[in-house]
């Protein structure tokens, strides 16, 4: 069994090179893509959500929204533009509110700008379709 076994772990790592070689790198960066815009759509979910929630009457923190906003502003050169724009529609509505924590709303802030700088970088927000990622 144990001879069997070792050469099922070799065919198994054979199996795991021949796939990883026959992967293209645009294969890869789609798959990344694709990742980042899932993990996108969860982020958006949770930012609309703390926003959506009703305000209290004391300054908070939210570990949750910073960790967000934090995504964000990590995946903000992968994004489509449509997802920019609404995610820029919601942010104001964040630093609206009246129960937001300071640190919070320069998370907010930190976050637009690191969305902005990561499109110019890309050449603008138009550049990117979600047609590009199909």
């Amino acid at each position: 069994a144990s001879n069997e076994e070792r050469q099922e772990d070799l065919d198994i790592e054979r199996d795991m090179r021949e796939g990883v070689a026959t992967v293209t790198a645009e294969e890869a960066r789609k798959a990344y893509v694709n990742m980042a815009q899932s993990l996108c759509s969860a982020y958006f979910a949770v930012l609309v959500a703390m926003v959506d929630r009703p305000e209290t009457e004391n300054q908070q923190q939210s570990p949750a929204l910073c960790a967000t906003l934090r995504g964000l502003a990590v995946v903000g050169g992968m994004l489509r533009a449509d997802v920019i724009s609404h995610i820029l529609e919601v942010i104001p509505s964040a630093l609206n509110r009246h129960d937001l924590h300071p640190r919070t709303r320069l998370e907010c802030i930190a976050a637009t700008f690191s969305i902005g700088r990561a499109q110019e970088a890309i050449g603008g927000s138009e550049s990117r379709s979600a047609a590009e990622y199909d």
